[in-house]
């Protein structure tokens, strides 16, 4: 790989899953929350978050694609399921010409707004996506709380997403109480950072593990 070959931009329609899967890995090295997916994973990613392979560009370069910005739309609302350079590709402006393109894609399907997420300590991630036009609205952040070893119950475990309204109803109950709750392990995932049951985990010892912004812009 030449640093200066020149980079093509294609939807990602023309990548299989499990070449997929192994871009995402590849662009999600050294990051600050550890993620490996498969094949699977990418297709339970694509039917529960609406990612519009059509929509979504995947960036090459001599023929081997190098980095991946996925796009969910639902109706006129977007949001960014995963963007990612591969580290040998990484510091060349590879991650701008890609969301350049998703937000040109997004405009042509009639999109209004497209919201993203970035973990707190990206500051250069947040600084490209303050450059082109997202504005932070809040701030979100995952607690987990640990319980004492003489408590008894079973850990929380991830859920399908079209269960989430009622796994987040049990979790705001656990946060109140996770001991009685019957939980020995809660992870409570991307809450507002004034919700009430972040000051009931603070309150009971847990930690905070890490926090996001969640950004948007109006197209």
């Amino acid at each position: 790989m030449t640093a200066t070959a020149p980079i093509a931009l294609t939807p990602a329609t023309g990548l299989a899953m499990p070449a997929l899967a192994d871009l995402f890995n590849r662009a999600y090295e050294g990051y600050e929350v550890p993620l490996h997916v498969d094949a699977g994973a990418v297709e339970f990613m694509h039917e529960a978050f609406d990612l519009s392979p059509e929509r979504s560009r995947i960036a090459w370069r001599d023929e081997r694609p190098i980095g991946l910005a996925m796009l969910a739309v639902r109706g006129t609302r977007a949001w960014v399921g995963g963007m990612g350079v591969a580290s040998e590709a990484r510091r060349a402006g590879v991650g701008e010409q890609l969301m350049r393109a998703l937000l040109d894609s997004g405009r042509a399907a009639g999109v209004k707004r497209v919201q993203l997420e970035v973990l707190e300590p990206n500051t250069r991630a947040r600084a490209l996506y303050e450059k082109l036009g997202f504005r932070t609205f809040r701030r979100l952040e995952v607690w987990q709380w640990d319980a004492p070893a003489s408590a008894t119950g079973s850990s929380v475990e991830a859920c399908d997403p079209r269960d989430a309204r009622q796994r987040l109803k049990a979790a705001r109950r656990a946060a109140r109480d996770p001991a009685r709750a019957g939980v020995s392990v809660l992870r409570y995932l991307n809450v507002p950072d004034n919700d009430p049951a972040v000051a009931a985990l603070r309150a009971r010892g847990a930690t905070l593990t890490v926090a996001q912004f969640e950004m948007a812009i109006e197209l």
